[in-house]
């Protein structure tokens, strides 16, 4: 892996002796020593100035890209939606509560998210 070193790096061969690598050096060691290193904050990965993407890995970024820019074109003001299937009875009580919906003690779950899509039709604004 090429790394571009931050600090002075040490690595031990197999033969016992040490190999200093200066701060500032560029060049390829070992996946596992460069790992060691980036996580240690002493050297950064440098990408060849020939590094090409597979057809494979560019589909994948181009998908991340496109998901990155339409969240960014989303309003920023504008609340997620709640999926009231994904939350609990207690939760919905108090969804139903904090727009004014009265509801039996002893509502399931199921007529709780109906009372409450009702509601929201009747007041749009409500839920």
């Amino acid at each position: 892996m090429e790394i571009q070193t931050s600090a002075e790096c040490k690595r031990t061969l197999p033969s016992g002796a040490v190999q200093v690598y200066p701060a500032g050096w560029t060049g390829d060691v070992d996946e596992a020593t460069a790992r060691g290193w980036i996580a240690d904050g002493k050297a950064v990965h440098v990408l060849p100035a020939t590094a090409a993407l597979t057809v494979a890995q560019t589909v994948v970024l181009a998908a991340a890209a496109d998901e990155i820019i339409k969240q960014a074109q989303q309003p920023a003001d504008e609340p997620a939606p709640i999926v009231l299937d994904d939350l609990t009875l207690t939760e919905l009580k108090q969804v139903a509560e904090s727009v004014g919906l009265v509801y039996p003690a002893k509502i399931t779950k199921p007529k709780l998210i109906e009372a409450l899509t009702a509601h929201a039709v009747v007041m749009p604004d409500a839920v």
